[in-house]
C-alpha cells in the first residue's frame, strides 16, 4: 500500500516538476523578447502617420493626381470604360 502511494506522489511531484520548467521556458523567452517603451512606441505611431499619406482623407492629404493613379496603359491587355 505504501509503495503505491509513493509512486502516485512521485508521478504528481514529477507532473508539477515538468509544468515549473514549462512556465520557467515562457518566461525565460518572454524575457528575451525585444521591449518597447509604450511612450517610444506613441511617438513612432505619431511619426508614420504624419509621414505616410493616406489619400482616403482628401481634406487632409488633397486629392490624388489622375496620372499617379494610372499605371501605364500600354502594358496592359485591356481597356475597360
Amino acid at each position: 500500500m505504501a509503495e503505491v502511494l509513493d509512486k502516485q506522489t512521485d508521478a504528481m511531484v514529477t507532473l508539477k516538476l515538468i509544468r515549473i520548467l514549462e512556465v520557467h521556458r515562457r518566461l525565460k523567452d518572454d524575457l528575451s523578447r525585444k521591449r518597447m517603451f509604450a511612450s517610444s512606441a506613441c511617438l513612432e505611431i505619431l511619426k508614420y502617420t504624419q509621414k505616410t499619406r493616406d489619400y482616403c482623407i482628401p481634406q487632409l492629404w488633397g486629392y490624388l493626381d489622375d496620372e499617379a493613379s494610372i499605371e501605364d496603359r500600354h502594358d496592359t491587355c485591356c481597356v475597360i470604360s
